[in-house]
């Protein structure tokens, strides 16, 4: 195999010079061609098995010292939820920051505004302070 590289040599230098520097628009174009919705795992499994392994760091760990990781992990993990959440309900985007919206600024996300936006001939009805 390698005779068969040094007999090709610009063939070589052509791929690596023209065609390698291009290797990540290539893949997200292939990735791409599907709708994958932000997830470019294979699974949500593995993604929480790796983040579980970041948060152990070792293999030899106890059970008792096991299970405090894992709470760990879970109590920030809904620590960065409720504060990801907070955060977007203090910021107000221009495109939901209109008449219609008033009673609603605050109170739910602006993802949650933009995803069923109310029409303007039903009134709108919110008796409730959680967010949804």
């Amino acid at each position: 195999m390698n005779d068969y590289y040094e007999n090709h040599e610009n063939l070589i230098w052509y791929l690596r010079d023209t065609w390698l520097v291009f290797k990540w628009s290539i893949v997200h174009f292939w990735v791409d061609q599907n709708p994958h919705f932000g997830n470019r795992v294979t699974s949500r499994v593995e993604s929480a098995h790796s983040t579980l392994k970041r948060y152990l760091q070792v293999s030899t760990g106890d059970l008792r010292s096991v299970l405090e990781k894992i709470d760990l992990l879970l109590l920030n993990q809904h620590q960065e939820h409720d504060a990801a959440l907070e955060t977007a309900r203090q910021r107000i985007p221009y495109d939901v920051n209109i008449p219609l919206f008033a009673e609603l600024i605050g109170k739910i996300t602006p993802f949650a505004l933009r995803k069923n936006p109310p029409s303007a001939s039903t009134p709108i009805q919110f008796t409730s302070t959680r967010m949804y």
